[in-house]
C-alpha cells in the first residue's frame, strides 16, 4: 500500500499514470525492509524516474536496492552496477536520442530542467557531445 502511495504522489505531481506491475507488488510484499520507510519512498521515487514505461517493472526498483534486493530475476550484472552509474547512463542516452536538447531531455525524463542541470554537473555529462 505504502508503495503505491508513494507513487501516487509522484504521477500526480507529474501528471503521470505509472503503475508498479502486479505480479512485483508481491515480490516487494516479500522484500525484508531492513531500513525505514523512507527507502521505500527512495525505491519507487528511483524507479518512477530511470523506467520511461508507464508499467514500472522491478528491476528499476531491484537496481537501486541498498544491501540487496527482491529476487527479480534480473542478472547479475545489473545487480552489481551502482545506482548513480545507471542514472547517468541513463540521462546520456535519453540526451543523445533528443539530440542534447536539455528542454526535451527533462520533459522525457519528468524531471525539470534545473534538476537535469543539477544531475548533468553531478554526474560530469558534458553540456554537448563531444
Amino acid at each position: 500500500l505504502l508503495a503505491e502511495y508513494f507513487l501516487s504522489l509522484l504521477n500526480r505531481s507529474r501528471g503521470t499514470s505509472k503503475t508498479i506491475r502486479a505480479g512485483d507488488i508481491k515480490s516487494l510484499e516479500w522484500y525484508g525492509w531492513p531500513g525505514n520507510i523512507r527507502e521505500l519512498a527512495n525505491l519507487v521515487e528511483r524507479g518512477f524516474f530511470l523506467s520511461t514505461e508507464e508499467e514500472i517493472p522491478l528491476a528499476d526498483f531491484a537496481q537501486s536496492a541498498p544491501g540487496g534486493a527482491p529476487d527479480t530475476g534480473a542478472k547479475a550484472s545489473d545487480g552489481d552496477r551502482r545506482l548513480s552509474d545507471i542514472e547517468r547512463e541513463h540521462i546520456l542516452s535519453v540526451l543523445a536520442s533528443k539530440n542534447w536538447n536539455k528542454k526535451q531531455t527533462a520533459k522525457t525524463l519528468g524531471i525539470s530542467r534545473s534538476r537535469l542541470y543539477n544531475l548533468i554537473g553531478k554526474y560530469g555529462i558534458p553540456m554537448s557531445p563531444e
